[in-house]
């Protein structure tokens, strides 16, 4: 009962802390509802564009609507903007413990942890960024042999090389398949022709005439060589003399590495994550125009590559000037928040920062990274515009060459097939150990003319075989056969007649002979 009463007495008092909380929660939260709520920006596009000369309804940015969609979530009140130094807001106006004249700050600023073991608070990330590398994009000057930068020297020095070789091999081939043998009065000539038509082939002029199965085999081979060479050639030169070819100095963090002196312009916040990455770079203040200074700074020459916030570099090559480049590769992501006093109450920043996870939420911010951040490239050709294309290299059609080589073996098995046979119609040959032996020869019953063979087309032609295709030999054969019975038959048949003849004159001249006398007897 003792302790009864005594917690009875403590309710009271229970109850009038539990309420004065509340109320130093409530002003804790408002930070003096009835004083304007003053907004800090600075002007760092895309995420803020304000002049401080300028009325406030001309900024503009990501940051300044996103702002102004977060308010609509916030009580009534009167919240004012101005556009200042922002070196002046970070390192100075945030940091002051009273007396701040920036209730909130909003001008892409980093998240870090430096900053908030000074005591700076940040809402919830408003913006996932990285850092991005800007060069200049100096044009690769004109050539009089810039035709030849579509191939590699390797694919020209192969292509050379298959032009002079397969000629030697369908050459061969061709012989072999259509005549049995190679006439050695066709090698120059031959050759000659064959290589020109590989020649003329490469530039769309000409073609092989070849008959043979085996040779067909190589020169298609070959042809769908020539044709995808062809046209890779023609794609990628169109691509050469239509896109502006960028000079690829630099294309990476690789290549910052190398560069010789200080010529990489970066920021004081980002001196630590890129000395990370192996990069020594010339640190800019942060002071009035420090961006145009940076730009101007790379127009010039004396930095060779700006590593800032990707989105600026982004807004920057797509509406400062055909002259800068981007590249595609980001280092250090971090993220961008908006940033309070020291002494601002936690229950503000814990409000705002639960706006912006709403705003987040309802697809507000992925709009509004649209509309300002994605900015396609204006008042110059398109990104496509700027291209790093390079050389197609041996390696890229190397499977070209693996085809016509094995066109070339299926060839070689054709024309083992169609020369070389067993003797038909003959039995096999007994050698001394008593085996069997079979003859081989090379099959010349059916030989046709060929383009690149006169010699031995003339000698085709002299031994009066069927230039007819499709006809065989062995009727020629027969008729031949023919030919030469009834020409014995009628040699024989002189030879009888002569004969006879020569016997009948003998019998007469044996009568009549002037030394014998039927009558008298010899003389």
């Amino acid at each position: 009962m003792h302790l009864v009463g005594r917690c009875w007495v403590c309710l009271p008092a229970l109850l009038l802390l539990s309420l004065l909380g509340t109320a130093l929660q409530s002003t804790w939260a408002t930070a003096d509802g009835d004083a304007p709520f003053h907004i800090c920006v600075s002007h760092f596009p895309p995420m803020v564009t304000c002049d401080p000369s300028g009325n406030i309804s001309t900024y503009t940015g990501y940051e300044i609507d996103m702002i102004a969609e977060l308010i609509k979530t916030m009580p009534p009140r009167e919240y004012t903007y101005s556009c200042v130094n922002f070196s002046f807001a970070v390192n100075e106006d945030l940091l002051k413990k009273e007396g701040s004249v920036c209730n909130m700050v909003a001008a892409g600023i980093t998240r870090s942890t430096e900053r908030e073991l000074k005591g700076i608070q940040f809402t919830d990330p408003t913006y996932r960024a990285s850092l991005a590398i800007m060069t200049l994009a100096r044009l690769k000057d004109a050539s009089w042999w810039g035709f030849l930068r579509p191939l590699h020297w390797s694919v020209w020095a192969s292509m050379i090389a298959t032009a002079f070789l397969v000629p030697w091999f369908v050459f061969v081939v061709e012989s072999l398949a259509c005549h049995g043998f190679v006439h050695s009065g066709d090698w120059l000539q031959g050759l000659k022709d064959a290589t020109y038509d590989s020649i003329a082939a490469l530039v769309n002029f000409g073609h092989y005439r070849v008959n043979s199965t085996a040779a067909r085999t190589v020169v298609m081979a070959y042809g769908f060589l020539v044709l995808i060479i062809i046209n890779t050639y023609v794609a990628n030169l169109a691509a050469f003399l239509t896109i502006s070819q960028v000079d690829p100095l630099i294309n990476g963090v690789d290549d910052l590495m190398n560069i010789p002196g200080k010529r990489v312009a970066s920021i004081d916040v980002y001196k630590e994550r890129l000395l990370r990455q192996g990069i020594l770079a010339v640190i800019v203040s942060q002071t009035d125009a420090y961006l145009e200074r940076m730009v101007a700074g790379l127009r010039s020459g004396r930095y060779k590559a700006l590593i800032m916030d990707e989105p600026w570099v982004s807004l920057t090559t797509s509406s400062g000037g055909c002259d800068l480049r981007k590249l595609g590769q980001t280092i250090e992501p971090f993220d961008y928040a908006l940033a309070f006093p020291v002494s601002a109450p936690r229950g503000l920043v814990h409000n705002f920062s639960r706006s912006v996870l709403a705003l987040q939420e309802a697809g507000v911010l992925e709009r509004l990274i649209d509309e300002h951040i994605n900015v396609p490239r204006r008042g110059c050709p398109p990104e496509s515009g700027f291209s790093e294309t390079e050389a197609v290299h041996l390696e890229q059609v190397l499977g070209l060459w693996i085809i016509l080589a094995v066109a070339i073996g299926v060839a070689a098995i054709l024309l083992v097939f169609t020369i070389v046979h067993k003797m038909p119609n003959e039995a096999p040959a007994i050698n001394s150990s008593g085996r069997r032996r079979w003859t081989v020869r090379v099959n010349t019953r059916k030989r046709l003319p060929t383009s690149y063979h006169a010699k031995a087309t003339a000698d085709l032609q002299s031994r009066k075989v069927d230039l007819v295709p499709g006809l065989s030999a062995s009727a020629d054969y027969e008729t031949m056969r023919e030919d030469m019975r009834v020409i014995r038959a009628d040699l024989s048949k002189m030879l009888g007649d002569l004969g006879r003849a020569t016997e009948g004159g003998a019998q007469h001249a044996h009568l009549r002979h002037p030394s014998y006398d039927m009558r008298e007897g010899p003389r």
